[in-house]
């Protein structure tokens, strides 16, 4: 009798290593973060930078550029010499 149970237990054992394999499923990813709000910008901070602009060697401001200079183009360079609006 010790003989059929080493053979029933070996069959089994040959059994369970043949059997097939369940797959190896990976786990799912993880989601990604929410995007984050955009922030406004602060329009008091704007508007302190655009009230320094162009002052003491700042950055240009809404009437200067760095080819202009403080003081812009004058109207009358503008003219070509003609007195319409559009040149002619």
């Amino acid at each position: 009798m010790g003989a059929e149970v080493a053979g029933a237990l070996a069959g089994v054992a040959i059994n369970y290593m043949l059997a097939p394999k369940p797959p190896n499923i990976p786990a799912p990813p993880t989601p990604a973060p929410p995007p984050q709000p955009s922030q406004m910008p602060n329009m008091s901070v704007i508007q302190k930078q655009l009230a320094g602009a162009g002052q003491a060697g700042g950055a240009p401001g809404i009437g200067q550029t760095m080819l202009t200079g403080p003081g812009g183009v004058d109207p009358n360079q503008l003219t070509l010499g003609k007195n319409t609006l559009l040149g002619g």
